[in-house]
């Protein structure tokens, strides 16, 4: 005849333990399952769920969050070039008129106020901020015309005070612009 084992399974206790900290620690002990073996007549197995667990859980204090949402801010003036003035009839362009359909096609003047090129395109931030203005210069009629990358610091964008007519201007005389390199995508 094959004795026949008795198996007695019993779960520990979960115990949790939460202390106040300046991050959330949490600590998880178990004990091992105690396992009795003993020879019997017939095979008996109990199983029992563990009690719930114990969690002890303390008063941190309130959290202090401070959260400020302000406009976006974005230099339209030209401010970090130095001397770029507000030309006659032009006031700095509104911030929330700064958007990629507005400014797409817009003509950028040179310092000595002569059209260099149109917006072509936009390189924008991963928020949606326009980050370089990329314009096409030189060539006629589209012809031999290549792109120069300003940053959105470098271009101050003024509008009409009537009629609200956007134009971009630049620091660097034409001749400047000329010797710009290309821009490539990876600027």
């Amino acid at each position: 005849m094959i004795p026949k084992l008795k198996f007695d399974v019993r779960e520990a206790e979960a115990d949790v333990d939460v202390d106040p900290a300046e991050e959330a620690r949490v600590n998880l002990t178990s004990g091992e399952p105690q396992v009795n073996i003993q020879e019997s007549g017939e095979a008996d197995v109990n199983i029992a769920a563990a009690p719930e667990p114990n969690v002890d859980i303390q008063e941190g204090g309130e959290a202090n969050v401070d959260v400020n949402q302000e406009e976006p801010a974005v230099d339209v003036t030209g401010a970090a070039m130095g001397a770029m003035e507000m030309r006659e009839g032009y006031q700095a362009a509104d911030v929330t008129m700064l958007t990629a359909e507005n400014v797409e096609g817009t003509d950028i003047y040179s310092a000595d106020d002569e059209v260099i090129g149109q917006v072509n395109n936009l390189v924008m931030t991963m928020d949606g901020q326009i980050e370089q203005v990329i314009v096409g210069v030189g060539g006629m009629l589209g012809m031999g015309e290549r792109d120069v990358a300003f940053t959105m610091d470098e271009v101050s964008f003024q509008q009409a005070v009537e009629g609200g007519d956007l134009r971009g201007y630049v620091a660097a005389p034409s001749t400047e612009i000329e010797n710009m390199p290309e821009y490539d995508g990876v600027n």
